[in-house]
């Protein structure tokens, strides 16, 4: 239960609203280039408290800003394509429900209405949809729907557990954990943007999570839980799986490349039981990794801006 518990839980004007919402120079993240860009995350004050909020981080300037404030928690944002908006979930009108909001945190908007919880939104190459995790049906489904909020229509279905959509890059398939063929273990998967042809596409014996394809289409990042728990870099045109980073204490979650493809971003979390956001050189799995100065907050979901 605890496994199926870990892979479900695996999601005005521009000046005004940044000046309400900066939390602080942080100063610039040692071992990162110039023109390395944005992070967009979820975070809470602290470990254990519940509410979390959205932030972008400037890794350049060493500069956060909040975008949401709100009593409920907001997580699992997502960038459009164009880096001009942001999908994300709260829970602001008592249900987990997906949202658009510009990308300074103005205009929000209410995408689903069901009944019961919808997370995990991921935009398409192309900006015009979103697919996102539904428990509407009973079990965890996948659907899309498009960013108007037309078109609603369901991509899984069986009894068993869908998550963490991940479009490709060319917009014609969608990788995605399931526990499908298996009564304990989940693995990636990859179906049609229409929902056909689901197969397997990555599996270890362990349970696997949180696909997250490179730019170019080549590889793709998972998180493993064999032994300890690893982002994983597998190679899809059938070289072996190579381990980036390993983390003996405790968890790893929702890896994310950068635009260019060089650097892969995660949350990790310290032998201290400190939540950390992690960067490091996806071709150099000796290299030491970046801990990004964002302080002691609860961090969760990071997503690189396009």
């Amino acid at each position: 239960m605890m496994r199926r518990v870990m892979i479900l839980r695996l999601a005005a004007g521009l000046s005004a609203v940044w000046a309400l919402a900066t939390v602080g120079l942080l100063g610039i993240a040692p071992g990162l280039p110039r023109g390395s860009g944005e992070l967009l995350y979820a975070a809470a004050p602290q470990y254990g408290v519940p509410q979390t909020d959205l932030y972008r981080l400037d890794i350049d300037r060493g500069l956060t800003f909040r975008l949401t404030d709100s009593p409920s928690s907001e997580f699992h944002p997502d960038w459009s394509p164009d880096g001009e908006r942001i999908a994300f979930v709260s829970e602001r009108d008592g249900n987990r429900e997906i949202y658009i909001m510009n990308a300074d945190g103005s205009d929000a908007r209410r995408l689903t209405r069901p009944p019961a919880a919808d997370t995990a939104p991921a935009w398409s190459p192309d900006g015009e949809r979103i697919a996102f995790v539904t428990e509407r049906f009973g079990y965890t489904e996948i659907m899309v729907v498009e960013a108007s909020g037309a078109n609603l229509t369901r991509l899984t279905d069986n009894s068993r557990l869908d998550t963490n959509p991940a479009w490709s890059p060319d917009g014609e398939r969608i990788a995605f954990a399931s526990d499908r063929d298996s009564r304990w273990n989940a693995n990636i998967y990859v179906m049609d943007a229409d929902g056909a042809d689901a197969h397997v596409l990555q599996a270890t014996p362990a349970n696997d999570w949180s696909p997250a394809w490179s730019p170019d289409g080549t590889r793709l990042l998972f998180v493993s839980d064999f032994g300890s728990m690893a982002v994983i870099l597998a190679d899809l045109s059938g070289g072996p799986n190579r381990p980036l980073f390993t983390n003996n204490y405790a968890g790893l979650d929702t890896p994310v490349w950068s635009p260019d493809g060089r650097s892969i971003a995660f949350m990790s979390v310290s032998r201290e039981g400190q939540m950390r956001l992690v960067v490091m050189d996806a071709a150099c799995a000796d290299c030491p990794p970046t801990m990004l100065p964002i302080g002691s907050r609860f961090i969760l979901d990071p997503r690189w801006k396009p």
